[in-house]
């Protein structure tokens, strides 16, 4: 049985917020356009970009040394801290996208009651959430790593904001869905782990195509893992745990030869 539903929490670094925010409401995107990804922008982006700016450049001035004229202190890289918040797949009949929004609503003014028990003020427009409405809808939400005054919100930082978040997003997609997370059997569990380990294929697969494209010919070996997962994709059974370890470690051999080889290759998926 599960505690929580699943949610996921990644850093948003200085130089990548941006293309967060373009990724996350970026309809012609193929990892939404392959999912018929329904796109709801619930937060003003431009507005959520100009308060992260603002935090930033008092960020650098609070660190900036006139008299000697450079930044001191430690580089800042964190800005933000991206959510996912991811319903069950099983639940996607009875959530609407008028009750994830719902949903949305009241877990920003929640995690707004967190801040302000921590000592930290801020308010609607320090959040930037987006909905992905698909066979497992899931709410992206940004919120910050700095206050406004560009310090950073040490506090978001252990862990257990993270477990308090979890805790918060189930007791609200109870109380908007009328559901129990008590009932949430460990098969959905398993589900929700495959529905990861598709994921983690695709996104290999992807890697492998971006290969072939940055060396301008389709390599068989390249052409062939890509085939493999393919097979394995199309199958519609549980993919088992040596299938994930043969595509993984291919992987691995692939990216560590051309890393050797001192070929162009980008950054290998999980390494």
């Amino acid at each position: 049985m599960l505690k929580n539903y699943t949610v996921i929490v990644k850093n948003v670094k200085k130089d990548k917020h941006k293309n967060m925010l373009t990724y996350l409401s970026d309809d012609k995107h193929k990892n939404h356009t392959k999912n018929a990804t329904e796109i709801y922008e619930l937060s003003n982006a431009n507005e959520f970009e100009k308060i992260t700016k603002d935090k930033l450049k008092k960020n650098e001035e609070n660190y900036y040394n006139p008299d000697k004229g450079y930044r001191g202190g430690r580089k800042l890289k964190v800005v933000n801290k991206s959510f996912t918040f991811n319903l069950p797949k099983s639940y996607k009949e009875i959530a609407s996208v008028e009750k994830c929004k719902e949903i949305d609503l009241k877990l920003k003014k929640a995690i707004i009651k967190i801040f302000i028990q921590l000592g930290i003020e801020i308010n609607e427009n320090e959040l930037y959430s987006v909905l992905h409405y698909q066979d497992n809808p899931h709410i992206h939400l940004i919120i910050p790593y700095l206050d406004k005054e560009g310090n950073t919100i040490r506090a978001i930082k252990p862990k257990g904001f993270t477990s308090r978040l979890k805790i918060l997003f189930s007791q609200v997609v109870d109380n908007v869905l009328n559901t129990d997370i008590n009932n949430y059997k460990k098969l959905n569990q398993d589900e929700n782990g495959q529905n990861r380990t598709i994921q983690a294929m695709e996104e290999i697969k992807n890697w492998y195509q971006t290969i072939i494209k940055i060396d301008g010919i389709e390599t068989k070996y390249y052409k062939n893992q890509i085939i493999s997962i393919n097979r394995i994709l199309k199958d519609n059974q549980e993919i088992t745990k040596e299938q994930v370890n043969k595509i993984n470690n291919n992987m691995n051999k692939a990216y560590d030869l051309r890393i050797k080889a001192k070929i162009k290759t980008p950054q290998a998926p999980f390494r």
